[in-house]
């Protein structure tokens, strides 16, 4: 009742332990999750152009080095080749969720001083880590943090904060140069964006 644990088969250790890994992951149900899908539709009906964009982005993470407490034990059967047991107690368990949720914390702290200074591409950065490591932990859904002098719930929280980042962001031409090169000038709630990449 103490351990959590994996087992695993293979002809060569390496092969065994990682089936052992990959058995202890599933048991543990660790796994970030982050999905995006944007469609985007636009039609211009005088030249008959039409241009349809579909962007998806699924990450799925099963880390091996997330689970850094485990031991091992190992023997070789003739027959079956290489057996491997790795395990690990579920105190390691609570002390790791425990060490993502500050991560998360700390991505939400680092997003806010990145927006303060100006640095929005800095602060969709952190809220999107934070987003991806909250999805990391055992009940994200529960996940709360004092924000301002209230507690918000962070699954709900970190969207509506890079959609008003987003909605602050506003791009103008500065400048046409004679060469057709065009300077452009984005703005942050009106203060010069510090750094953007753009496409």
């Amino acid at each position: 009742a103490d351990y959590i644990y994996g087992e695993g088969w293979g002809e060569t250790p390496g092969d065994a332990d990682q089936m052992a890994l990959a058995n202890l992951l599933s048991k543990i149900g660790i796994s970030a999750q982050s999905t995006l899908s944007v469609s985007e539709e636009e039609t211009a009906n005088n030249d008959g152009l039409e241009y349809k964009a579909d962007i998806k982005s699924v990450l799925n993470t099963y880390s091996q080095a997330t689970i850094t407490n485990t031991e091992t034990c190992s023997f070789r059967d003739g027959d079956k080749g290489f057996y491997i047991l790795r395990y690990m107690k579920r105190t390691e368990l609570e002390k790791m969720f425990n060490q993502r949720r500050e991560r998360v914390e700390d991505y939400v702290r680092s997003a806010f001083r990145a927006e303060e200074k100006g640095r929005v591409d800095d602060a969709l950065r952190f809220y999107n880590w934070a987003f991806i490591m909250l999805h990391s932990l055992q009940y994200p859904g529960e996940v709360r943090m004092k924000i301002g002098g209230e507690e918000q719930l962070l699954l709900n929280w970190i969207p509506m904060q890079v959609k008003e980042i987003l909605e602050n962001v506003e791009a103008a031409v500065a400048e046409i140069k004679p060469d057709n090169t065009i300077d452009m000038l984005f703005t942050y709630k009106g203060r010069p964006v510090e750094g953007l990449d753009f496409t």
